[in-house]
């Protein structure tokens, strides 16, 4: 994602507690999961500068397939992934500016 580091606690042992990334104009907050604190599972779609190149990065690093990029209808370029803790990863990018009324509708 090119994700900036803007925040990041740690645990005595190391592990994060609480972190924040920013993926282009967005924050994301993250933090690993403990005995406490379960892990859960989360469905994430953010838009990203390139598909392609962060799709090949996610996959080449262990994330799984779901759907390889491919441009869209309605004006977006998207794909998606599943991180090695099962997170899904949808990414897009604006590739065609089209406004409310040129959007196709199914």
């Amino acid at each position: 994602f090119d994700a900036e580091v803007v925040e990041l606690n740690k645990r005595p042992d190391g592990s994060v507690f609480h972190g924040e990334v920013r993926i282009d104009d967005s924050v994301v907050m993250i933090g690993q999961a403990r005995k406490d604190w379960p892990a859960t599972r989360a469905h994430v779609h953010v838009y990203v500068r390139d598909v392609d190149r962060v799709y090949k990065r996610a996959v080449t690093n262990g994330a799984a397939n779901l759907k390889e990029p491919e441009d869209r209808s309605y004006g977006n370029r998207e794909g998606g992934f599943t991180d090695p803790s099962g997170n899904q990863w949808w990414i897009a990018q604006f590739i065609i500016e089209m406004s409310e009324k040129d959007v196709p509708r199914n």
